[in-house]
């Protein structure tokens, strides 16, 4: 949960790129949730760093892992090719990690 705490952090602080890789680091958790918000807030760092490509994958791979992950879900609707002016600020997943068991 470190890795994915700091890159919330890291997002808050408009540091789009530091957040980017802490989560990535993130995603390599074996909590399924966890990994799946990594994903998500990963898309919206990458968004902000305008890579929306790897913003779209991000979001898929977190839906890959929960298919009723709405606000990857609502992410990708509301994302008109090539990509929109805003996103993801509205829907960051700011809940911190679970605690490591």
């Amino acid at each position: 949960g470190v890795h994915y705490n700091r890159g919330i952090a890291m997002y808050r602080l408009g540091k789009f790129d530091k957040a980017r890789q802490a989560l990535s680091r993130a995603t390599g958790s074996q909590d399924s949730s966890l990994k799946k918000r990594a994903f998500y807030n990963m898309g919206n760092a990458l968004y902000q760093l305008k890579k929306y490509k790897d913003a779209v994958d991000a979001y898929r791979h977190a839906l890959r892992i929960d298919p009723n992950h709405r606000p990857s879900k609502w992410t990708l609707e509301a994302m008109p090719s090539p990509a929109p002016k805003v996103c993801c600020d509205d829907f960051v997943d700011r809940s911190p990690a679970p605690p490591l068991r």
